[in-house]
């Protein structure tokens, strides 16, 4: 019974703790403005799965994910749109992303209603439905 518990601290606070991120993202989505950002590095491989480059912007450097038909049409040296809003200074958001960082908040908020369940299972009640406590040894 104390794995569940682990458990259900692990599935309440890890999605809760990634709630802010994503308000900020949706605050940078609304309220950003569109800044013109220099590719300095593209990814090595354009067939791999997660393609990260690396983007400088006045003197921000960042990386930040490309699909992979920017992968194979962007050069070192090309500028990409990216939404950046200044009250978050470490967060730029690709202009052709798909904002899912809604649905992104709904499975942290349905992670943590799973994780407070798990904590809200009684003993008791685990042991009587599955004989936990009851085996002879």
């Amino acid at each position: 019974m104390k794995y569940f518990r682990i458990v259900g601290i692990i599935f309440l606070l890890f999605p809760l703790s990634a709630i802010p991120i994503q308000l900020k993202k949706i605050d940078v989505l609304e309220k950003g403005h569109i800044v013109k950002a220099i590719l300095d590095e593209g990814p090595e491989n354009c067939g791999s799965r997660n393609l990260i480059a690396k983007f400088s912007f006045q003197n921000d450097v960042f990386t930040s994910q490309i699909s992979k038909k920017k992968c194979y049409s962007l050069k070192k040296g090309d500028t990409v749109q990216f939404l950046h809003y200044h009250k978050y200074p470490d967060i730029y958001i690709l202009k052709t992303s798909k904002d899912w960082y809604y649905l992104q908040i709904v499975a942290c908020i349905l992670l943590s209603l799973l994780g407070l369940s798990v904590l809200l299972i009684k003993k008791e009640a685990f042991d009587k439905r599955y004989g936990g406590g009851n085996r002879k040894q």
